[in-house]
């Protein structure tokens, strides 16, 4: 396995793992191409295509690890990797990987039929993105065919992204000219290495450098490998952090304490300590291994500068409060100071496994051991505050690029209520979670419920355009979970016009939310329960009628009674408040709608507005009461059924009071 591939293999391994500890030292010379072909001694293996892409001497073990690729034509093969391992008496002791014998007879075609900007313009058709010619931005003059160009485009600013010709090995072993892109895709953490077909244009695979943890399921036992011994925490002078530490996994877990000074034990990985990269010596939370800091702007920059990071001074003190009530920026130098602990942690342990200089693990300054430098873990915490929840992701390029390592804020599911209205056999409450990173539900939405349909062998996955786009638009779309992504699944289903979606659970345990990120999503999503989606799956061919309603979070309660109702999704934060009820009077016309000069407005002051609807804007009327010193407005529909949602308006930007609807029904029993 090469470094690239080791890294991506620890992509997950660095977030969980147990370990052991054995010393590693400096890297022996290198070898050359020659030296291989007189130690196998294969007539097969010819030096003239292949190049050494890295090597190392693992001094622990005395073993050579070489990694080769097959070149032809000067252009790469792809998915060909070669690698060999000697020990100290440099005899072979295993390979890994294989090669192409004869590749010039397995060749279709020399060269590609597409350009290289032809071939990002039909990436781009095959993403359904829409893509002038004059949107590519390419260097005006192009390198020799097997070279990187990269590309900018125009729409996509902060998007990074890169072409090379290859010869890719299809499955009956032909080799047919290529291109291998990447595409760091900023606004949807994907860094794609996708193979494109270069005479077909078809493409050939696609795989994420990101790979990313998601937790959906809120049930957890803690079972604990290690037998903790807690004493008591004397105060050192230097390097002190409060963290759940190594064996605690999170808050569920177990309790912080104070580890002291944690690079001691191992001094061959960390000799800089955690805080300096043989150059300079860092307060904050940042070193040769890590630099971990907030980004809940999420433009991968420290949000404020050095303010973002945790702060430990000259006596490196994180020692941080960590209260669960407050936010989590409130929480900020307390999660970034363990974020720092673990990914250094993580660092230290996995170079007693050989992840080490000369295996291209993560680090600064290299300190003449080998491999590539200028290559620390930048770890982002409480990432994208306002669009991402309940995941984490580990970006792992090539030696001597910084991995980047983005953790999102964790947010508990609030169980909830969806009502089956028709057929009766199957009518009543359901339990649902709020899937956090779709839109709020501010009002009930009732709609018949239709089951998506791909096309595909597994038609209700929604992993490809749907075919039954017409009878989703409108209606609330049933989906199940599993196969492809959440944000996958939820663009197709939006893009066929559906108001909301219900996902099914593909195991028995209870709905849970999904982690992710926004990506662009317009309608909520919620979670239902395997067998629950069951029982509404056999009935759907007699028509489902569902209503979905808002968050129990979120309570209006007249003499003790909860009462269903919508509420603006602009305006302040409903806060906790007690008050009286009051009819707004106005001097025209429909007398309790306030559409005119409303003439009880010293009553109103202190107190809940109630409002009839009426024939103007809902945001007028609680503008007016606002004005008379209301401290909250209530309006009650006209019509029956459910609230409805509550449009801003024109006086919407200037509310500064909460604004709910109730029903018809509702406003009746409450008044």
């Amino acid at each position: 396995m090469n470094p690239g591939l080791f890294r991506r293999f620890l992509t997950v391994i660095l977030l969980i793992s147990s370990f052991s500890i054995s010393l590693y030292s400096q890297q022996a010379g290198s070898w050359t191409l020659n030296d291989i072909q007189q130690k196998i001694k294969d007539p097969l293996f010819s030096k003239e295509s292949f190049q050494i892409s890295s090597q190392y001497l693992d001094e622990h073990t005395g073993i050579r690890h070489i990694y080769l690729h097959q070149f032809l034509n000067s252009i790469q093969i792809i998915p060909v990797d070669l690698a060999f391992h000697f020990n100290k008496n440099g005899l072979l002791v295993y390979s890994t990987g294989t090669f192409i014998s004869n590749p010039d007879a397995r060749l279709l075609n020399k060269r590609a039929r597409f350009k290289a900007d032809q071939a990002i313009q039909q990436l781009f058709k095959i993403k359904s993105i829409e893509l002038e010619p004059t949107d590519l931005l390419m260097p005006r003059t192009l390198p020799n065919p097997g070279t990187e160009i990269p590309i900018k485009v125009k729409q996509l600013p902060e998007d990074k992204l890169t072409i090379r010709e290859i010869y890719y090995l299809n499955g009956q072993q032909e080799l047919i000219p290529a291109f291998i892109i990447n595409w760091n895709r900023k606004n949807l953490n994907e860094w794609l290495q996708l193979y494109l077909d270069g005479i077909s244009g078809v493409l050939l695979a696609e795989y994420n450098q990101i790979q990313s943890c998601d937790f959906e399921h809120m049930t957890f036992e803690s079972k604990s490998l290690f037998q903790v011994h807690k004493q008591e925490e004397p105060f050192l002078p230097i390097g002190n952090y409060r963290v759940f530490s190594m064996p605690t996994e999170s808050p569920i877990h177990g309790t912080r304490d104070l580890v002291n000074q944690p690079w001691l034990k191992a001094s061959n990985a960390s000799p800089f300590t955690w805080h300096g990269d043989g150059n300079f010596l860092y307060y904050a939370s940042r070193g040769n291994n890590v630099d971990a800091y907030e980004d809940s702007d999420g433009d991968d920059q420290a949000t404020g500068g050095d303010a973002a990071r945790a702060y430990g001074g000259s006596q490196l003190n994180f020692d941080f409060n960590y209260d669960p009530l407050l936010t989590p920026l409130q929480n900020k130098n307390a999660s970034v100071t363990n974020l720092f602990y673990w990914c250094n942690l993580m660092h230290d342990v996995w170079y007693q496994y050989g992840f080490h200089e000369q295996a291209g693990n993560f680090q600064i300054n290299n300190n003449g051991k080998g491999g590539l430098g200028n290559d620390y873990v930048i770890a982002e915490a409480i990432d994208l505050i306002n669009s991402a929840r309940n995941n984490a992701n580990f970006g792992t390029p090539i030696d001597g690029y910084p991995g980047v390592m983005q953790l999102y804020a964790w947010q508990p599911p609030v169980q909830d209520q969806l009502l089956i209205e028709s057929p009766a056999s199957i009518a009543g409450k359901y339990t649902y979670v709020h899937t956090p990173i779709s839109p709020i539900i501010y009002a009930p939405i009732s709609r018949q419920i239709v089951l998506v349909k791909d096309g595909s062998s597994y038609p209700s996955y929604a992993c490809s355009n749907l075919i039954n786009a017409a009878e989703v638009n409108g209606k609330i779309a049933m989906v199940d979970k599993g196969i492809c992504s959440f944000t996958g699944k939820m663009s197709r289903i939006q893009a066929a016009g559906a108001v909301a979606v219900i996902i099914c659970n593909n195991d028995n345990n209870p709905p849970s939310g999904f982690g992710g990120w926004t990506n662009g999503l317009t309608i909520p999503a919620v979670m239902l329960s395997k067998s629950d989606c069951q029982k509404i799956k056999v009935e759907l061919s007699k028509g489902v009628y569902s209503t979905i309603l808002p968050s129990s979070k979120i309570e209006f309660k007249v003499n003790q009674k909860s009462y269903v109702f919508s509420r603006a999704s602009f305006g302040p934060v409903i806060p906790n408040l007690s008050s009286t009820l009051v009819q707004a009077m106005d001097n025209y016309n429909m007398l309790t709608d306030a559409c005119d000069f409303i003439t009880n407005g010293n009553q109103l002051a202190g107190k809940i507005a109630i409002i009839d609807e009426g024939n103007c804007e809902l945001t007028y009327k609680a503008y007016q009461a606002q004005n008379y010193g209301a401290v909250a407005v209530v309006i009650c529909k006209q019509n029956t059924g459910y609230p409805d949602s509550i449009p801003k308006g024109s006086y919407g930007q200037y509310l500064q009071i909460p604004l709910i609807e109730l029903s018809q029904a509702d406003c009746r029993k409450s008044n």
